[in-house]
């Protein structure tokens, strides 16, 4: 017998984990059944890979994932009763929201029903705020599209995080002194707003400071190319080829276009004592 959590799950965030611990109540085996990525279409909070660790770390025992595309035009009955036929469920455990089938279809009438049916019992969690805010996806989407970063980690009770293949990009950072490492992001990743953001990264199982500007070079460059580039404080190393995490934790300030290169490395250099001296506090 198990327990099947339904859900997307980008994030796994905190109303999501309280979707788990009521699957935990009921001493089964946790399966949740998840999507790649959200059915909008929306950019992700996390990869496949990324949601699978955090959901393992949260005592998921089983991650079944699929392809939005490839049930979308299935209907709620017989959505549900494959997962039965499946996995057996004792209960199946879902959010106060929660639609699924052809169209958003199934309901928690819908799964109420289909328990009565097919023999399960349905267990729902209602909402979940902090500090007043609705705990969602969507909702931390919209903070992080807005560079509110402090909130959304507040809503996901760790730090933002993206990662990526550093490649090289046109070095200007070296030529005045701030060498940056320019992140390759996979194209359906959610990007922070464009500015610069005090950032922790990830390198060789280390952590260690950094200064993150998101944006598209205006004062180096015409192109429209978004880029993530990391200044790896107190760092000197060779990192072309690496795989980096970037943690992010707060926005600094706004992404500006500079009237010359002198501008741009003395803001930097005050964005860079501002950082060291903020992480030095969070980190006390």
């Amino acid at each position: 017998m198990s327990v099947l959590v339904l859900g997307t799950f980008d994030g796994v965030h905190i109303a999501h984990r309280q979707l788990i611990n009521e699957a935990k109540k009921t001493g089964k085996r946790i399966i949740v059944c998840t999507f790649s990525k959200p059915f909008a279409n929306s950019p992700v909070l996390l990869s496949p890979q990324e949601k699978i660790s955090l959901l393992k770390q949260q005592g998921v025992d089983e991650v079944f994932m699929q392809d939005p595309e490839s049930v979308k035009n299935i209907m709620p009955e017989e959505y549900i009763k494959s997962l039965v036929e499946k996995f057996k469920p004792k209960y199946i455990v879902t959010g106060f929201n929660h639609r699924f089938g052809k169209n958003a279809s199934g309901t928690l009438a819908t799964l109420s029903f289909l328990g009565k049916k097919y023999g399960f019992i349905l267990i729902t969690v209602p909402p979940v705020s902090v500090e007043g805010q609705l705990v969602s996806s969507t909702h931390i989407r919209s903070l992080l599209l807005n560079g509110k970063i402090e909130s959304a980690n507040l809503l996901l009770d760790r730090y933002y995080q993206i990662q990526g293949k550093v490649v090289k990009g046109k070095q200007i950072g070296t030529e005045i002194g701030f060498p940056t490492a320019n992140v390759e992001i996979s194209d359906n990743k959610l990007i922070p707003q464009c500015a610069v953001y005090a950032t922790l990264v990830k390198l060789n199982n280390r952590l260690y400071k950094g200064m993150t500007n998101i944006g598209f070079n205006e004062t180096v460059s015409e192109n429209n190319s978004l880029t993530v580039e990391t200044h790896i404080l107190g760092f000197d190393g060779d990192v072309y080829g690496k795989n980096i995490e970037i943690l992010f934790l707060k926005k600094v300030r706004d992404d500006k276009k500079f009237e010359s290169l002198e501008d741009l490395k003395s803001q930097l250099s005050d964005d860079a004592l501002l950082i060291n001296a903020y992480i030095d506090t969070i980190k006390k």
